[in-house]
């Protein structure tokens, strides 16, 4: 049985490429239009490497095919409806400059970054303060410091 290929032509790291071209336009010229149907060049080294799918029904998995985005949306909601799908709180990585959580792959570069956990210790500022902290004189002033390895506090 072959089965089909999909090409996923949407999401983050797309976008990721396509604001790096905005970005660096003006030094090459003319950015690359990303292409609607993939190209004949890819699908050759993909059989060279021997890849075996049944090219006829290659598709796109992005807007421009309701159909692929409509038996998502069929499975998506069928998943949920046998409580395959939960929301959950967790940690990300999140992107101000796109407004949304980043995964690892989204990410034009920083591949790798994940939360970390650090160790915060409260430490007051002993009298007589420094002439930077002169202003704040007669108050209690405290400084945090950030460790990765809190074994490493003591003493």
């Amino acid at each position: 049985m072959l089965l089909p290929f999909a090409f996923h032509c949407a999401g983050m790291p797309i976008k990721a490429s396509a604001d790096k071209l905005v970005r660096e336009v003006h030094m090459f010229g003319d950015p690359p239009v990303f292409p609607n149907l993939m190209d004949e060049d890819e699908i050759e080294n993909l059989k060279a490497f021997g890849f075996g799918c049944d090219w006829r029904r290659t598709f796109i998995t992005m807007d421009i095919n309701p159909f692929y985005n409509s038996l998502v949306r069929w499975k998506m909601r069928k998943l949920k409806d046998i409580g395959k799908i939960v929301k959950d709180l967790r940690y990300a990585v999140y992107s101000p400059l796109d407004g949304q959580p980043c995964a690892d792959h989204d990410r034009a570069s920083g591949e790798g970054m994940q939360p970390h956990d650090y160790t915060l210790i409260k430490m007051e500022v002993v009298m007589p303060f420094p002439p930077k902290l002169g202003p704040l004189e007669g108050k209690h002033v405290f400084m945090a410091a950030a460790t990765l390895r809190p074994e490493t506090i003591y003493g």
